[in-house]
C-alpha cells in the first residue's frame, strides 16, 4: 500500500509556499488589497468603507499635486517665475 493512503498519515502537500510566509500574518498586505473581502456587519460600516476609500484617493491626488508644486518652486532659478508660483504653492 502507498504511504499516502495509510490510515493515520497526512497526504503530501502540493502547494509551494513562500519562505517566511504565515497565512495569519496580514501586516504587509495593504487594506485596499483586501477590498473585495469586506467584513462589515452593518450598513453604516459599508458606507464608512466607501467614504474612506473615496477620501483616500482624493487625499492621495492632493498630496502628490502639492509635492510636485513644491518641487517645481524649488527647481526654479528665475525670480519672476518663483514669485508667480509661490501663491499656487501656499494657497
Amino acid at each position: 500500500m502507498h504511504p499516502s493512503f495509510e490510515k493515520n498519515s497526512r497526504p503530501g502537500r502540493l502547494v509551494v509556499r513562500t519562505p517566511g510566509f504565515h497565512p495569519g500574518n496580514r501586516g504587509s498586505i495593504p487594506r485596499r488589497a483586501t477590498k473585495n473581502k469586506i467584513m462589515a456587519n452593518h450598513k453604516s460600516a459599508l458606507k464608512r468603507i466607501r467614504q474612506s476609500e473615496t477620501k483616500r484617493i482624493l487625499n492621495r491626488y492632493q498630496h502628490k499635486t502639492a509635492r510636485n508644486a513644491i518641487r517645481n518652486l524649488r527647481a526654479t532659478t528665475i525670480k519672476k517665475e518663483a514669485v508667480a508660483l509661490l501663491p499656487k504653492v501656499v494657497a
